[in-house]
């Protein structure tokens, strides 16, 4: 089953929410820095939830590309 471009879509969405409530959860963001080293967990978090996002992103184009 392919993905459709609607769903690719969606995905994106709720990774960006995601993340932006993750880093909400966590912090304070107005009155706290988000970059302190006690974030370094969260920090691991994103960044493999955007590899996965990404390398879905990316093969979703290959897939597409091919036919």
């Amino acid at each position: 089953m392919k993905p459709s471009k609607k769903v690719i879509r969606l995905i994106i969405f709720f990774w960006f929410i995601g993340n932006g409530l993750l880093v909400l959860s966590a912090t304070d963001l107005f009155t706290d820095s988000f970059f302190q080293k006690k974030y370094v967990m969260i920090y691991f978090l994103m960044f493999f939830s955007t590899c996965t996002v990404g390398k879905l992103y990316i093969n979703f184009f290959k897939i597409n590309n091919l036919e």
